[in-house]
């Protein structure tokens, strides 16, 4: 009796398996950038990245600049496979918008608080 419970909890737990949903689709690579007050020395920046981010045509806000007004991301660098960045002076994607392409590296002139990242089709 027991056995045939445990062969049963066995099966059901692979079903479940084989049934959860799979990730949401990710751009292969990363954007690297530094952040901090783009007013401030450059000595005072740290560094961040992007790993695999998604790529699902949604908004992200770094997540660095929470509750810090006055920095941003600052000259971001696209080393994602085949994907487009749209990066954006504002949270919320709004303001000015800087594409960058795959293999493109801006200048300390290019700021952004937040990113979208759309999958070509």
């Amino acid at each position: 009796m027991r056995l045939r419970h445990t062969v049963g909890a066995a099966l059901g737990a692979l079903a479940l398996l084989v049934t959860l949903p799979t990730p949401a689709d990710a751009a292969t690579g990363f954007v690297l950038f530094k952040y901090g007050d783009p007013f401030l020395p450059q000595s005072t920046w740290q560094k961040g990245q992007l790993q695999n981010p998604p790529s699902d045509g949604i908004c992200y806000n770094l997540p660095e600049l929470h509750n810090r007004p006055l920095w941003f991301g600052i000259g971001p660098e696209n080393a994602l496979s085949d994907e487009s960045v749209d990066v954006f002076t504002e949270v919320d994607c709004v303001g000015v918008t800087t594409k960058v392409d795959p293999g493109v590296k801006k200048g300390n002139d290019v700021i952004f608080k937040s990113y979208l990242i759309e999958r070509k089709v």
